[in-house]
């Protein structure tokens, strides 16, 4: 009887422990049918997003060229306003120094 109480026993825990494989594969079904489905929403998004970030980018250096291009203009044109008014300043000097010159000679 012993016999029989314990093949019932281990009829049951072999039961407990198919249902538990049973589940546990059904979980894992569930879970690999989810990535898959994770990875295809991935899939199809992704080129959308590198996409609009490529463009997004491409705008923004495009713009940074153009800021680029317009400060080296500004920079350009200062720098000649700049050399003209040094050259006015050091001929008006050497007029007054000439001038001084002539007027106070050595």
């Amino acid at each position: 009887m012993a016999a029989h109480i314990n093949s019932k026993g281990i009829y049951k825990a072999l039961g407990g422990i198919r249902t538990s494989a049973n589940n546990l594969a059904a979980h894992a079904s569930r879970l690999n049918n989810q990535s898959l489905n994770f990875e295809q929403v991935l899939q199809q998004t992704q080129p959308k997003c590198i996409s609009t970030y490529l463009q997004s980018s491409q705008k923004q250096l495009g713009n940074l060229l153009e800021d680029i291009q317009n400060s080296k203009e500004t920079i350009i044109k200062n720098t000649h306003i700049d050399s003209a008014n040094i050259i006015a300043k050091l001929r008006q000097e050497a007029i007054m120094m000439y001038d001084i010159t002539l007027k106070n000679p050595l």
